[in-house]
């Protein structure tokens, strides 16, 4: 790994070093873990150091001239239910995106790959949309899209880019200055998993059903929002269908934190370190039937005065309330707190996934 004085532990992965090389001297290689650090060829390096000043941990984001004193919250779902259902929670970054796509504009998120492992590429048409919908629950990698996104904005272009809170910061490190055109969009964030352990579990299903996978659908809302159903289609026809806690990569997650980024474990852009425009979220705990009908509703916080101005022009197509920033960390403690280390396990875990398979470390974890 890069030798600047950063243990890995606090790398978060985000690439934004790998853009900023005009050597191409940092590559990101693949751990025991699954999850990707950076590495120097020090044949190429020419210590300019611009790695170490837009380095996540190092750099310290500040907030943009525009954050507004206090974030304003709402409870949002989508009035087109087709567009709700085939989102995560209430359909609302797929108008966000749209708002950006109907005036030409260029809007970036995370797609699986024919691999099923996880990218974040940028679209330009509305067909593409589908592809950015719904979680991924793995890491995604960035590669060098910050560069592609540079290039648009200098073009005076829009961008609204979607990722985790520390992909944010990266592409805000990266670029270095602030952008009119430039829309940026996180959510709430319980720490990202191992594209590996993902990787395991996709094999162990097509061995189980004797075929190659035809899509993959977590949080299918087909028992309703809350059940946080996995779904997978198979190209033979069979269908895996598993609600919540049922099935084994959802409980590894949700439940024994296994798989997590290690930086996860300390995260750096909770609450008010968040920079980012606009967070979405479940809006997990919301008492209310009239906005909570089991469809789905999302967590809409602007915490920028263009974060709300982009929200505020697709009022006409949700429903909302106004609600209170303590509302929403009722049912979403992660947004100011990051979740709980289980280091032990986790090393167990990697020991007999690699010795074993994926099955034997499930059953290694998880206490029936």
């Amino acid at each position: 790994m890069i030798n600047w004085g950063l243990p890995m532990s606090k790398c978060t992965g985000c690439e934004a070093c790998v853009n900023i090389c005009n050597n191409n001297a940092i590559q990101m290689e693949k751990m025991k873990d699954g999850f990707r650090y950076p590495r120097i060829d020090v044949k190429k390096c020419t210590e300019c150091k611009q790695c170490l000043k837009v380095c996540n941990s190092k750099s310290n984001i500040r907030k943009q001239k525009d954050f507004l004193d206090s974030p304003l919250v709402y409870a949002m779902r989508n009035k087109n239910t087709e567009i709700r259902l085939h989102s995560t929670s209430g359909g609302i970054f797929s108008e966000l995106a749209e708002c950006i796509l109907n005036k030409k504009g260029n809007v970036a998120g995370a797609v699986y790959m024919p691999d099923w492992s996880a990218e974040h590429h940028m679209i330009q048409d509305l067909k593409d949309l589908e592809d950015l919908r719904r979680s991924k629950y793995q890491q995604s990698n960035i590669n060098l899209l910050f560069r592609k996104v540079k290039t648009v904005l200098d073009e005076q272009k829009t961008v609204l880019f979607c990722g985790t809170p520390c992909q944010i910061g990266g592409l805000k490190a990266f670029l270095g200055k602030e952008y009119d055109g430039l829309f940026t969009c996180d959510f709430i964030c319980r720490g990202v998993s191992s594209p590996k352990i993902f990787a395991s579990y996709i094999e162990n299903l097509k061995h189980t059903y004797g075929s190659e996978i035809k899509y993959i659908w977590m949080k299918n809302k087909c028992n309703g929002w809350h059940s946080l159903t996995t779904v997978v289609g198979f190209e033979n026809g069979e269908t895996y269908v598993r609600g919540g806690l049922e099935d084994s990569y959802v409980q590894l997650y949700l439940k024994y934190n296994i798989g997590v980024r290690k930086s996860c474990y300390e995260c750096e852009f909770k609450g008010e370190r968040d920079a980012a425009d606009i967070t979405l979220g479940d809006f997990w705990g919301l008492e209310d039937p009239v906005m909570d009908d089991n469809k789905g509703t999302s967590v809409v916080i602007c915490r920028t005065e263009r974060g709300k101005q982009l929200v505020d022009k697709i009022k006409e197509h949700v429903f909302y309330q106004r609600k209170e920033i303590e509302e929403v960390e009722k049912g979403n403690p992660c947004l100011y707190h990051s979740i709980k280390k289980c280091e032990e396990d986790q090393e167990k875990f990697y020991e007999i996934l690699e010795r074993e398979g994926y099955q034997k470390a499930v059953e290694a974890i998880v206490k029936k």
